[in-house]
């Protein structure tokens, strides 16, 4: 269902359906609800819990590049907040 939702771009949707998965500690360790966690936490801007669910976990090596491109793309998002403006080549990296 999660990567149904994350396919379909429905985040809002797919934000709804992880608050209301019940408080089971082996779903919400599932590699797919955290993935999608990620991705919910990366478009509402919160990317503290965006890094630490990236950090706390091994992802599958086929799950690498999107979790990655999160990573980056929350780091400029940060930086260029931080400078008030867009982060150009060369910002992008420092």
């Amino acid at each position: 269902v999660c990567e149904v939702f994350q396919q379909s771009g429905n985040i809002e949707r797919l934000g709804r359906f992880l608050w209301s998965l019940p408080a089971c500690d082996k779903l919400h360790k599932n590699e797919s609800v955290l993935k999608a966690k990620a991705i919910v936490a990366f478009h509402r801007g919160n990317f503290k819990e965006l890094y630490r669910i990236l950090e706390s976990q091994t992802f599958s090596p086929h799950n690498h590049p999107k979790l990655q491109a999160l990573w980056l793309k929350a780091h400029y998002v940060e930086a260029e907040k931080l400078r008030g403006r867009p982060l150009g080549a060369v910002g992008k990296y420092r």
